[in-house]
């Protein structure tokens, strides 16, 4: 039996930025606001960061915190008079600005407006836009084969290869697919009954191989799971080979369930990410090329971009 929980997720995703030198910026940059913000449907708080900054490699703290507002607007589709919006108060104890009013704020299929200024400065108001997008699911899942190998240190670990078919509804859109397990073992409950017992510590399974589907999927190395085009895609169908993160240490130990999250993301939210591992995996390189980060945001500095996530457990022997 396949389990489905949905959640919507809006970003606005700046950070990162310090750690990378190869950027190519002018020399002589204007001052700018640098912001960082997270939502997510259901959380009892957005929390956002507001900075100031004249390039990549520096953010500065507002040196009056209290005077800067940061307001996300919901578009007017039934043309009412009264304007669905948040206002994100700074708040002295954790340095940040949040507003504990998000229940029912973010839908799919809608576009939010990022408005943010600073009052009685010289700073430009930033502003931007995204489209919440519609969630992609996993419709249907089969383990192909599995089999024990070793890890480096020479550790017993479980290892599978898995086909998954991929829902849609954004036509062509991008996902961000996490995989992720739970030391589990089996046991025989008071009733006599077979059942798995899953620990407390989750951690992401390694991907060993993308056997269809490459030229659509990134394994990304700033962050866990893959980033994939589905414009790329043949038929949203993907087949990976995964290895277990945790070493067969007990005799009923047993690989029986990989927990998935299928982050549907905006254009801009995957372009931005693709672009920060394209950027990461040739600091090293002489040769490489430079590269911008990707911004969507106007008069300013980051990336306002929306996802929505569902959330499966995929039981590969049912």
């Amino acid at each position: 039996m396949k389990k489905y929980f949905s959640y919507i997720l809006l970003l606005v995703v700046v950070g990162m930025a310090s750690c990378v030198s190869r950027i190519d910026i002018p020399e002589n940059e204007e001052s700018k606001l640098f912001i960082s913000l997270e939502m997510l449907a259901g959380d009892t708080k957005i929390v956002a960061d507001l900075n100031t900054t004249n390039n990549l490699n520096g953010t500065f703290p507002i040196q009056n915190p209290s005077d800067a507002i940061i307001v996300i607007k919901e578009e007017n589709i039934g043309g009412s008079d009264v304007a669905v919006e948040r206002t994100l108060e700074y708040d002295e104890v954790i340095g940040k600005y949040q507003t504990e009013d998000t229940d029912g704020f973010l839908k799919t299929g809608f576009t939010y407006f990022l408005e943010a200024q600073i009052d009685n400065s010289t700073y430009k108001k930033i502003t931007a836009e995204t489209k919440v997008p519609n969630s992609i699911t996993i419709d249907d899942f089969e383990l192909l084969s599995e089999e024990i190998v070793q890890d480096i240190d020479g550790n017993d670990v479980w290892q599978g290869t898995i086909g998954i078919s991929l829902m849609d509804a954004n036509k062509s859109g991008y996902g961000h697919l996490v995989l992720y397990g739970f030391l589990s073992t089996k046991e025989i409950s008071l009733m006599g009954e077979e059942i798995i017992v899953f620990g407390t510590e989750s951690r992401p399974f390694e991907l060993i191989e993308v056997v269809q589907g490459q030229t659509a999927i990134t394994d990304i190395i700033h962050r866990d799971g893959l980033f994939i085009n589905l414009g790329d895609l043949n038929n949203d169908y993907l087949e990976i080979t995964l290895r277990s993160p945790f070493p067969i240490t007990q005799p009923n130990q047993v690989t029986d369930h990989i927990h998935t999250e299928m982050i549907s993301v905006s254009a801009e939210h995957y372009d931005y990410h693709i672009a920060y591992h394209n950027i990461k995996s040739s600091q090293n390189d002489i040769f490489g090329e430079k590269a911008l980060f990707r911004s969507n945001i106007k008069d300013g500095l980051g990336l306002f971009s929306s996802c929505s996530r569902s959330t499966t457990i995929l039981e590969l022997r049912k």
